[in-house]
């Protein structure tokens, strides 16, 4: 399995947000007009159409498939796609623009991923509605990989920050692209298969049915697990829980 990336949606109400460290900054382009209207003009990476006849058929075959996007193998590095912007001051700006025809979300995965000191790493929309970071060095792992939360739509726009002095030390390599063909980010109509966000399977008891009376207080500690393999990222559920020092330490 190539990557495994757990990324938590929080399920308090009816309102959703993904749990990933970031910082609040804003993205250079929001800061610098000239920036914005060049990083407007840039061309747009297409990725391939999606056989989603192919994909269904998969999921109909697996067992309790819980999948809602499918992977879709990419090469984007800092050095192949995208362009450089350099600023007055010697800064440099790397933006690449990334549409998935007919996406219903997108999400990106990373082979290796290393941002030096003072540098961030944006991914927001065409709107700039949605937006996600900034990154920095202290998203930096270990072992290289990273995946960023998934973006509701059909378009993604990367925007990496890089002072001069810290020219040339960052990595960022896209090798895939989670490709939605199923809506995640907020509550859907009813699938194809009966299935809609806030359902139980079978074999489940629905928190909200009486027989959940005596769970009232646990349900509030329920969240949705975006679990990505490498047949994709697919939906399973967990728990916030507390610890004997009663510290709020965010465990699963």
């Amino acid at each position: 399995m190539k990557h495994f990336f757990i990324l938590i949606a929080l399920l308090l109400l009816t309102n959703l947000g993904f749990a990933q460290i970031s910082i609040d900054i804003s993205p250079q382009s929001v800061k610098d007009e000239i920036l914005a209207e060049n990083i407007g003009d840039l061309p747009i990476h297409e990725l391939p159409k999606f056989q989603i006849e192919k994909i269904l058929a998969e999921d109909a075959n697996t067992v309790n498939s819980n999948r809602y996007a499918a992977p879709l193998v990419v090469n984007y590095t800092l050095n192949n796609s995208g362009k450089w912007i350099n600023l007055l001051n010697g800064d440099g700006v790397w933006v690449l623009k990334v549409k998935g025809q007919d996406a219903l979300s997108m999400q990106a995965l990373y082979n290796r991923f290393k941002l030096p000191e003072g540098a961030t790493l944006h991914i927001y929309n065409e709107t700039k509605m949605i937006v996600l970071g900034a990154f920095t060095s202290f998203n930096n792992k270990e072992g290289g990989k990273f995946a960023t939360a998934v973006m509701k739509g059909d378009n993604m726009i990367f925007e990496y920050y890089v002072p001069a002095t810290k020219r040339g030390q960052g990595i960022i390599e896209i090798d895939r692209i989670d490709y939605g063909y199923r809506n995640t980010l907020s509550k859907p109509t009813t699938d194809k298969k009966g299935n809609g966000f806030g359902d139980s399977g079978s074999c489940n008891v629905n928190i909200n049915c009486t027989a959940g009376n005596n769970w009232q207080d646990e349900k509030e500690g329920v969240v949705r697990v975006s679990v990505v393999s490498s047949a994709g990222s697919g939906w399973c559920t967990g728990s916030l829980i507390n610890n004997a020092n009663n510290n709020g330490t965010p465990y699963v």
